[in-house]
């Protein structure tokens, strides 16, 4: 709980979205200039291909697909050196990256819902036979208190 709270992260989100949190923690970290850099670049490709594309029509319109390619192809490689500055930033902050994958294993052990690979033998093993009883315990009273709540006028 407190990792997460510490990142800014709801457990729905986390267990929902582990790969988009992710994702936002490592942004996160990067310097602050890191995407404002990658959005000017992105604009100023945009807008210097759009005169290419207008000059290449004045030349010979036949040009203007590998222009249009070019900018795909520029495109693209610009995409991948933002993916290796995120991997390189990820690297380089593996203490709170390893926090963040603690929690993310604890949340959904194997990537599968706890109540799939969570079993009782773990937890006697961990807490003693009493978690059994502790247990039982904290289910009768939720059922009772939803049943309860059933029987209310509301």
């Amino acid at each position: 709980a407190r990792t997460l709270a510490r990142f800014g992260v709801r457990v729905e989100d986390a267990i929902a979205a582990p790969g988009e949190v992710e994702q936002r923690l490592v942004r996160s970290l990067a310097p602050a200039d890191f995407e404002a850099a990658f959005h000017d670049t992105r604009q100023a490709l945009e807008a210097g291909f759009d005169r290419l594309q207008q000059v290449a029509r004045q030349i010979d319109p036949t040009v203007e697909k590998p222009v249009q390619s070019s900018r795909t192809t520029i495109q693209g490689q610009l995409h991948d050196l933002e993916k290796r500055l995120l991997a390189a930033q990820k690297r380089r902050q593996g203490e709170l990256i390893g926090q963040w994958d603690r929690v993310r294993t604890a949340l959904r052990p194997n990537d599968q819902a706890q109540e799939r690979v969570l079993g009782i033998p773990g937890f006697v093993g961990r807490y003693g036979f009493d978690v059994v009883g502790q247990l039982a315990d904290h289910i009768a009273d939720w059922f009772r208190a939803a049943l309860e709540a059933r029987r209310s006028p509301g």
